[in-house]
């Protein structure tokens, strides 16, 4: 995995006249121009064609090639976990703190303590605040909270069913055939760095 990371690094630097490939996938089907040209056994073509970075910017992302390469970080991305729960989080933080609206260290950091909690505890968390810092509690505040908590709970019920689950699997399969069709149809959509 870090030669391959590296491989990006060393690809982006080559030249005409040093070019860096060792870590570039080798086959005709690789991203990589000077491998795929290799494997079809015809002369590479020139880097005027494609983008580069100078050695100099190459030589100050070494670091952040580092810090990816990094064993700890490999080991959390071999987990195969997602960024659902941060999304999940944000969207609370922004329920507090408006993204739209500018807001201070203060706020962003108050507003961030409360998703926290709710994201942990769920609804009734607001209780528990109003225990801690001593203010009584209100019939509204109590029902309020237990209904949020149990919406909560029944949404994520529904969307953990086998229907629901079926459902999506189905709509994906569509939405993948629609797009499957529309370009049988009219050709490529979308083409990395196909601006024309």
């Amino acid at each position: 995995m870090k030669q391959r990371v590296f491989a990006v690094l060393f690809h982006l630097t080559s030249t005409d006249r040093t070019p860096r490939h060792i870590h570039c996938p080798p086959g005709e089907k690789s991203w990589c121009f000077w491998k795929r040209a290799e494997a079809k056994k015809e002369t590479p073509g020139s880097y005027k064609d494609h983008e580069t970075v100078p050695n100099k910017v190459g030589k100050t992302m070494v670091p952040i090639f580092q810090r990816l390469t990094d064993f700890e970080l490999l080991q959390r991305c071999r987990r195969n976990r997602t960024q659902n729960p941060n999304e999940s989080l944000h969207n609370f933080i922004w329920q507090y703190c408006l993204k739209i609206q500018y807001a201070g260290r203060y706020s962003v950091e108050g507003a961030t303590c409360m998703a926290i909690c709710q994201f942990s505890l769920g609804a009734t968390f607001r209780e528990m605040l109003c225990r801690f810092v001593g203010i009584d509690l209100g019939y509204y505040l109590i029902q309020g909270s237990l209904q949020k908590s149990s919406e909560r709970l029944k949404k994520a019920e529904e969307k953990s069913s086998d229907e629901r689950k079926k459902r999506r699997k189905m709509l994906k399969f569509k939405n993948i055939t629609k797009i499957q069709r529309t370009i049988a149809n009219e050709g490529p959509i979308y083409k990395a760095g196909d601006f024309a």
